[in-house]
Formats: structure tokens, sequence, C-alpha cells
């Protein structure tokens, strides 16, 4: 049994390593394994020209989300290139509004209604405070008029990505990814099982469309994720992101707007925090008198 295993064992070895050289020689990823293997700043993004299947979790149908050139949930014109003014909506799930058809999401709906400026939704799922934070310093140079950030209760809960110098200037705390992560990171085969599992999610209703260009940066905030677990909240860091956040758009000449869930715990919270700091951001609950 032990020889058997032994066998086993190398037989299983030298199998890897003959489709690791053929993959090299003849395989699609090559470029792949000399890309830098770099998660993201916010720990994980949407892929680049991408396209999400998501089936509705109620009725029978699937809803399309794209994802354009820069990882932006935008339908419309290259956002860099796009001439109008921007409103930014920033914040997790409840903005990118992933189980919503296209017809019926709100920045679309908005963009109907709205000429003058091109209303983009910048949320991600799973994202805090900090996450929206940093996502839209990656993003800052867009041409903004109004950036929006929609709080959700447990937002303000932390993952230690961003701390401040004694400036206050935000620093992103990115963990290291250990040495055989990177190795993986440099084999044909890896991006071979990636690409595998990718064809194998197109039998289902929930699969994704994207090219292997991505898949370097898929494999990094994969594992990156990894890193993170939730912190207990922070005051402090609480106030320096929500202050920097609206000072550095008011900076770019821009208006940074608070919108809050009708949550009564985290509404005390944000009101005291702001009161505290005497911090003039200007904040509004879902509520009637927003509707007004």
């Amino acid at each position: 049994m032990i020889k058997n295993f032994i066998l086993l064992i190398v037989f299983s070895l030298l199998s890897l390593i003959f489709v690791e050289i053929s993959l090299f020689l003849f395989g699609p990823y090559k470029i792949l394994t000399t890309t830098k293997f770099e998660p993201s700043d916010a720990i994980y993004e949407r892929p680049k020209n991408f396209i999400q299947k998501q089936p509705h979790p109620d009725i029978e149908y699937t809803i399309d989300n794209y994802f354009d050139k820069e990882g932006v949930k935008n339908y419309s014109t290259t956002l860099t290139s796009n001439k109008k003014k921007i409103i930014g909506f920033f914040g997790d799930s409840m903005t990118e509004n992933i189980n919503i058809d296209k017809q019926f999401e709100y920045t679309n709906i908005l963009n109907n209604i709205i000429y003058d400026y091109n209303v983009v939704n910048y949320g991600i799922g799973g994202y805090n405070l900090e996450q929206a934070f940093v996502r839209y310093l990656k993003y800052k140079n867009h041409n903004f008029e109004y950036v929006v950030y929609f709080m959700m209760p447990g937002d303000h809960f932390e993952r230690n990505l961003v701390n401040f110098d004694s400036n206050n200037q935000p620093l992103i705390n990115k963990p290291e990814i250990n040495i055989f992560f990177h190795l993986m990171g440099k084999l044909n085969i890896t991006y071979l099982i990636i690409d595998g599992y990718f064809h194998l999610k197109y039998l289902f209703r929930n699969y994704h469309l994207t090219g292997i260009e991505n898949y370097p940066s898929i494999y990094a905030n994969k594992i990156y994720s990894e890193f993170y677990t939730d912190h207990e909240r922070s005051e402090d860091n609480f106030d320096k992101i929500l202050i920097y956040f609206n000072r550095v758009n008011q900076q770019l000449g821009r208006k940074f707007i608070l919108i809050l869930y009708p949550n009564e715990e985290m509404i005390k919270y944000v009101k005291e925090r702001l009161k505290l700091n005497l911090s003039n951001i200007d904040y509004y609950i879902i509520d009637e008198n927003l509707l007004k």
C-alpha cells in the first residue's frame, strides 16, 4: 500500500509537470504568468470588461450585470471620456443592485430623468465605509460633481484597511501575500484551473463572462480577501475617514452626500460622531422627508 501510494504521488507530480510544460509551450496562459500578481487596494473589485449572470431570487429570470473596462457597473460611454459631470453612488450590495434588472436599477432610472449628469453605480457587494472610501480614491480622477455614499447597518465596522498618518493622510494596509501564492500565480496550470472553473459555471444560470486577462487579479483578490476579518468599531478611524472623504471632495470642487439606511442604532451613532467632530457633512435618511 505504501509503494502504491508513493507511485500515485510520483505519477501525479509528473503528470502536473507534464501539463505545466505543455501549457508553457503551447497554452494560452503564458502571458498571465508574467503579469504582476497584485490584488486591489479595496480587498476585492469587479473584473474589467465583465458580465455577471445572476438569477433573480424569486422568479425564473436571469439578470445581466455589465462592468466596463474600468470595472465600474456602467452601461453608457467610457467614464473618463464622457464630458458630462458624474453623480457617483458608492456603497455595498444595496448600492450595486446586482439582483435588479437594468430597466429597474435606480441609477438607470435617474439617467432617464436627469440629462445634465451621468449617474453611475460604483457600489460593490460586501463593502463597508473603508472599502467604499478606497474605491473612491481609485476613481477620484473621474469627472464627479456629486459623490454619494449610501451607508448600511454594519458599514461602520472595520477591516483594518485604512489608517491615518500624523498628518491625517490615509494609509492603506495591504497584507503581504506569502510566497506560496505568488508561486502559484506564476504557474500556467493555475490559470487552467481558473479557466475550467469559469467554463464549468456556464452550465448553470449563475455564471460570469470575463476575459482571461482578468484571471491574475481575480486569483490575487480571492487570496487577498482571505487575510481580512471584521474588527471592532473604531470611532476615531470612522471619523477620520468620513471627514477626509468630505474634505477631499470639497477640495476638488465636488459635493459629498451621506445617505443613511433607516436603522435607528446606526443613525444615532452617525449623528453622534458628526456632532462630536463638528463635521459639516450633509446627510439624508431614507424616509418620508427625503421623498419630499
